[in-house]
This record gives structure tokens, sequence and C-alpha cells, in this order.
């Protein structure tokens, strides 16, 4: 029962791996419960109670958090959100806080939860329900993870091998990622994302397996200055600038025709473990009503016309494993690829989903594509005691964009110069290292440093390419 990351919130599957681990190697029998459970009085179910709670303190040595930036005061706080660290030297007010040093301890750092199990003629019944300050993410632009809430992080059921519900996407695979302490997607190139769906799971002879889901189709890109809620989101400093909002399935902008398929294959052995999963992802575009665009807002700029009924099939592949090296250390890594795979590579602010294009005269260009990414991440864990352990990630990660300024996405009275495509980033660097110290069992005492590097398209007069933020967070984490 190891779940794929939460974009969200961390701590909750932090929480849900351990105790899914008591859940996962019990067989009870009738009213014997599973170790770490209790027996529900009068019934055949046993339950566990689990959660966690604890706060990091979170220090930003980079550019991350420039007031230049747009939106910044709100989203840079428990989350590194690659696309929003601002590129060296940006113009406007300001400019010289780039590098200015920032900290705070978070909010969002608490789950609780129920696990429960009950053995039946088809199989052991299973439930799970997972609270946390936290979101989600599912139906919901990128940044609402940065805005804590009380919501439910996981929620599913299986019966045998059948699962449904709230869950990580079959695509992802939380057993090659590394243990971290920083909750959000800050490792370049990982991939996975939380969606409702069902499942169904084969398991064969010596270790392998076969299972197949079909889950929430969420639609996720950029249209033209035609839809979205950010239309400067992009661009720092400047109040006339940003024909490049994002748009996904809750918004007005988006949708799905047929939910993700997913087919992935799995060997497990002493020595570790191998998986091959591959996707088909659609995304749709359509608006009906307050699709007009910002003309009057960003004079200009290019108007915004109603934005058609487009739907394109892509997908991809992701191969991952770990290898069980010495004791208890491993090695840790994966490869993805594919087209338009939206918020489940998230890293990348909707230029890696579906984007549509403008004319200057505010309506569709006819020009559409879906983005082509592939992303890489080796990591390892080295225990120095059995209390005391160390874990080393590094990622990179690469997206395609098709003429983003000829489909409409420039600022302004450049003509398609040399700021036009500031907005797209092309390629994400990160690097990791922790140390985590569990003097006891269920508590995690540890401190990490993250350093993670967004590169843009293009460079003007007072811009750079570059992005830079180096993160220290530090946890203390009690589980129960």
């Amino acid at each position: 029962m190891k779940l794929t990351r939460n974009l969200g919130l961390g701590m909750a599957l932090g929480t849900l791996t351990a105790a899914g681990a008591l859940l996962a190697v019990a067989q009870p029998a009738a009213a014997q419960a599973p170790p770490g459970f209790f027996q529900v009085p009068g019934t055949q179910t046993s339950l566990l109670i689990t959660g966690s709670v604890g706060t990091r303190f979170i220090g930003d040595f980079g550019n991350f958090g420039n007031p230049d930036q747009s939106g910044a005061g709100q989203i840079a706080n428990d989350v590194l959100i690659p696309f929003l660290i601002p590129v060296r030297h940006e113009i406007g007010a300001g400019a010289n806080n780039n590098g200015r040093f920032q900290s705070h301890f978070s909010n969002s750092d608490a789950s609780f939860g129920f696990i429960t199990n009950t053995p039946t003629a088809w199989g052991p019944l299973e439930t799970v329900l997972i609270l946390g300050t936290g979101n989600n993410g599912i139906n919901s632009l990128f940044l609402n993870p940065a805005f804590p809430t009380t919501n439910v992080i996981v929620g599913f059921g299986s019966l045998g091998p059948f699962m449904a519900g709230l869950n990580g996407s079959l695509f992802g695979d939380s057993d090659a990622d590394s243990e971290h302490i920083e909750p959000f997607g800050w490792v370049a190139g990982e991939v996975g994302a939380l969606q409702p769906g069902f499942r169904y799971t084969w398991k064969g002879p010596g270790g392998f397996s076969i299972a197949g889901s079909a889950e929430l189709g969420n639609s996720y890109g950029l249209a033209a200055d035609s839809i979205g809620m950010w239309n400067n989101f992009f661009v720092s400093g400047q109040t006339n600038i940003g024909p490049a909002p994002v748009w996904n399935s809750s918004s007005l902008g988006g949708g799905a025709t047929i939910p993700d398929l997913v087919l992935r294959a799995r060997l497990d052995q002493p020595w570790g473990h191998i998986t091959l999963a591959g996707i088909l992802h659609n995304s749709s575009s359509s608006c009906s009503e307050n699709c007009g665009g910002s003309a009057d807002n960003f004079p200009g700029a290019l108007g915004g016309g109603p934005v058609p009924n487009i739907s394109a099939l892509g997908g991809g592949i992701n191969l991952s494993g770990h290898i069980n090296t010495w004791g208890r250390d491993s090695l840790k890594a994966g490869f993805v690829w594919g087209q338009g795979l939206g918020s489940l590579m998230g890293e990348w602010g909707g230029n890696d989903g579906l984007v549509i294009g403008n004319n200057p005269n505010g309506t569709w260009s006819g020009a559409s594509y879906l983005g082509e990414e592939w992303g890489v991440h080796a990591g390892y864990t080295h225990f120095w005691t059995d209390q005391l352990r160390s874990s080393v990630t590094v990622g990179y990660a690469a997206v395609t964009n098709n003429n983003p300024c000829g489909m409409g996405f420039c600022i302004p009275g450049t003509n398609g110069g040399p700021l036009a495509n500031i907005f797209f980033d092309n390629s994400h660097f990160s690097l990791e290292g922790n140390l985590i110290w569990s003097p006891v069992p269920k508590v995690d005492l540890g401190v990490e440093y993250v350093y993670f590097q967004r590169n843009t398209q293009s460079s003007s007069i007072g811009w750079g390419t570059k992005g830079r933020d180096n993160r220290l967070s530090v946890e203390s984490v009690f589980h129960f």
C-alpha cells in the first residue's frame, strides 16, 4: 500500500506509508487484528488511527519570493514552486531584493486518518482516509497546495485486487523517490500526482505484477491571453505584460473527454524493484462563459476571444526502480518522457500541457500543441546508524515549446523580439541532501538543503535566463 508522493502534503502520505506497511503484510484471521491495529468490538474489522504533527523551519537564500514576482507574497511559503522562481536582474522597483533571505515556520504539517482491514470471502477489504492541513491538488490550479486548508488528502478502498478512490497515480512510483523533507515537487524530473480512479492489480509468480487504472483526466495548459486567473503571472515588476495564464480542469477553460488510462508492470525482487508504466492522457479546452480577454486591462496586449474546443491525446512512459546496495542503503532512480503530461509533471506551470495560441486581434489563431517533456532523477540513501540516515538526490527535466511567440505569447511591443518567450521555461535542475535522525520510532528530526535552478528561453536588457533558489528546511515530525 505504498503511495505516490503527495503534491500538496507530504506529511500525510509519510504517515500513511508507515501505517500501510503494517497493513500490507497482515493477513488477519477473523477476530484477530494486525500489528498496530485494534479490533472493533462486535465486528471483524481492525482499525488503525494514524497521523502526524510537527513543523518545518524554512529559509530561502536565493531569489525565491522576490516582491517583483507577481503573486510571490502569497505563495512563497511552505512549497517551492519551480516556475515561480524569478530570473535574475528583473526589471522593476525592488529588483535589488533578488538575493534576500527570508524564513518562516510551516503551518501545514499535520495529518489525521483511519485505516481499516476486514477479512472477506473475496479477500481483505481495506479502507484508507487521511485528512490534512494542505490541498490534494485535485481539480485545482497548480498553486492551490500553497494555501493551507483542511482537506481529504487520501481516501480509497480496496477489495482484493480492486481499488477505487483518491490515491497516488499508478503512473508514479514512490518507491523510486528518495526520502525528503521538502513536501512539494522540488525534484526536477519526478512524476506523479494524487488522482481519483479505479485500479485492478494482478499478482503473478516471482514478484511480477501488472496493474491497470482509469484515473482523473486533469487537463492543464496555457492560453494566449484568453483564459485563466493571473494575466501577469509569469512576469515580474510589470503591470501590462503577461498573455500566458494557466488553466486546468477546474477553471472555465479545461476538461477531458476520456480518463487517464495507465498500464504498469512491476517486478519485485530481494535486490529491489523495477517498474515500467505507460499512460494515455487527454487534454481538452473549451470556454462557454466569461471567456473574454484582457485587452482593456493590458493596452496593446493580445485581445482575448473565446477559446475553441480542442482535444489532444498525449501520453508518456515512466521507467523507475531501486536497488538495495549495502545494509539498508539503496539507490533509486527514474526516467520519464511524455507529451502533454501537465499536472503529472507539474513543475512547468502549464507549458507542458495543451498550449493554445491567439491572433493579434484576440481570436484563436488555429495553432495549438502539446508540450513534450522528459526528466531523469537519481538518489542514494545511506544509513549511518539504525537511527541516522542521509539521502542525496539530483534531477534534471526539460520541455520543448513550439514557437510560443508565434502563437501569441509575446510581450507587448517586442514584436517577437528577445523578450518574447521570457516566461517559458525550458529546463530545470535540482540537487538535494539531507540528514534525518529518528532517536525513537515515529519521530523524525532532520535538516535538508535544496538547490533548484529554473532556466527560461530568452533574455534581453536587464533580464537573465536563470532563476535559482537555495532552500534550507529543518523538520520535527511526530507520528502516531
